[in-house]
């Protein structure tokens, strides 16, 4: 079973034998329907390294746990605190520093979860993962790529810039980032293009839940299927296509020939016209600046994003179909939610605060 794309069986067997400690750990505290593995190493693209014959994995194990009933935060704590003292590892959820490396991300999902949600982690999920212990029931998953709202990409490409932010120093405009720092703020930017590629396979109608998918269906066909972006960013597809063979394959070679600085105002100029991209041709709606642009996304996604949510949940869980009552149930849940936010803050803090009842 190959995790990289590098194929080399020391990392195989690497992997293999961390992934056993993890099902081990698991097994002991809760017995879920099943165990799988997702991201990156999930679909056979994880980053791993070979230096002066040690291997480096940099990037987290993705662990899928399906319950049939969701697990508390604290057994959720105790069974990281346990696996990533058998793998001799911090334990990431005391972590609240950025990091790159490897750890295990624990996440749970009921059956119903994975049977209802549109999302593009649950078709990736279904067509890109690997089974570890249990249940088969990504076969059972009902999502189909075509069901996948352009909304799901917009939605990562929104949660881009804090990262980008916090990778950025002003400092570096007049002394570069050397070592981790470097490639932190390189990886920061790479993400923004590889996530990128989730929307613009998704608008495309060709989404692919891998890298390489979405890296090869962009460089084949973006002229002809978004050519007012292609205008805008001419290389846009040799750029995902680079990224994405940095992404499978790093090393200090490809790391070192990347002007970080460069890279990032590059890549924030991009971002930019991606999200201006979709609200102007596809939204009809032009933004005056990057907060009328975040905001005018606030206030749609709020709306049309979990709207589709709400349809797709009721059609597919008791066969209705029905945009108004997907409406009524969107509204329905964010009263709910605003009441459950009202009564925590003031039970914790005691501060009531009214408007927080009639806030979307």
């Amino acid at each position: 079973m190959n995790y990289t794309q590098i194929k080399d069986e020391r990392i195989d067997s690497k992997i293999e034998q961390e992934l056993k400690i993890v099902c081990e750990e698991v097994l002991k505290v809760v017995k879920p329907i099943s165990i799988i593995l997702f991201g990156g190493f999930g679909r056979g693209e994880g980053s791993a390294q070979i230096i002066n014959d040690e291997i480096i994995l940099s990037k987290d194990y993705d662990i899928l746990l399906v319950v049939k009933k969701k697990l508390s935060p604290s057994t959720i704590y105790q069974l990281s605190e346990n696996i990533h003292r058998r793998l001799n590892q911090p334990n990431p959820l005391d972590d609240v520093t950025m990091r790159m490396g490897s750890g295990v991300s624990l996440v749970q999902y009921t059956l119903s979860d994975l049977l209802n949600f549109r999302d593009c982690k649950t078709y990736e999920i279904k067509a890109a993962s690997k089974l570890l212990w249990g249940e088969d029931i990504r076969k059972r998953i009902p999502l189909k790529p075509e069901d996948l709202s352009p909304w799901n990409g917009i939605r990562f490409l929104l949660r881009k810039p804090p990262g980008l932010c916090a990778a950025f120093s002003p400092k570096y405009l007049k002394e570069p980032p050397t070592g981790e720092e470097k490639k932190t703020l390189i990886h920061e930017c790479l993400r923004v293009y590889l996530d990128g590629g989730v929307l613009l396979t998704i608008l495309m109608k060709n989404y692919k839940p891998t890298y390489r998918e979405r890296a090869k269906a962009i460089k084949e066909s973006l002229d002809d299927s978004l050519p007012e972006l292609v205008k805008e960013i001419p290389d846009l597809p040799e750029k995902i296509e680079f990224l994405t063979n940095l992404k499978l394959f790093p090393s200090e070679e490809k790391y070192e020939a990347i002007d970080p600085v460069e890279f990032w105002f590059e890549t924030r100029k991009d971002l930019g016209i991606i999200l201006r991209y979709f609200m102007e041709v596809h939204k009809r709606q032009r933004a005056e600046g990057w907060i009328d642009l975040f905001e005018k996304y606030r206030q749609m996604m709020d709306k049309e994003f979990v709207d589709e949510l709400a349809y797709f949940y009721l059609k597919n869980r008791f066969k209705i179909s029905s945009k108004i009552l997907a409406r009524l149930a969107n509204m329905a849940y964010q009263r709910l939610f605003c009441l459950k936010y009202a009564l925590k803050l003031y039970r914790k803090e005691r501060i009531f605060l009214p408007s927080s009842l009639l806030s979307f």
